[in-house]
């Protein structure tokens, strides 16, 4: 089984983890060209290639820490900036409850869209 690994110990944010991703991961697909840290679009790339594969998180707590509320809240924002009128609102709230330090953090919506493509890739937390 072919094995995509990126070190948690290299990420402070969520622009390290997308740099990281494409090092580990995007880069070595063929025909790519490059991640963005559209999460639409990582859920495209983890259905290829098309046979099931490994993805580990090398020191996943260091991922969990640097992608936890306050990067959850840059990010919701940045998407709130970009999002369709219909969803504001909800995006809105989703702040509301990351500065209180609750709900899904964005490191549990990259879990979420690894667990969504399980028939792909088996990730591991090291």
């Amino acid at each position: 089984m072919e094995t995509y690994e990126i070190s948690g110990s290299k990420i402070g944010d969520f622009a390290s983890f997308i740099i990281e991703m494409n090092i580990g991961f995007v880069d070595k697909l063929e025909g790519n060209r490059g991640w963005n840290g559209n999460l639409d679009a990582l859920d495209d790339y983890l259905r290829w290639p098309p046979k099931k594969y490994k993805f580990v998180f090398k020191d996943a707590e260091c991922i969990k820490h640097a992608l936890s509320y306050p990067e959850t809240i840059l990010w919701l924002t940045n998407n709130l900036a970009e999002c369709h009128p219909e969803n504001r609102t909800l995006v809105q709230a989703k702040i509301r409850m990351a500065e209180k330090n609750q709900g899904q953090t964005l490191f549990d919506v990259i879990l979420e869209i690894f667990q969504d493509n399980n028939d792909f890739v088996e990730l591991v937390l090291k």
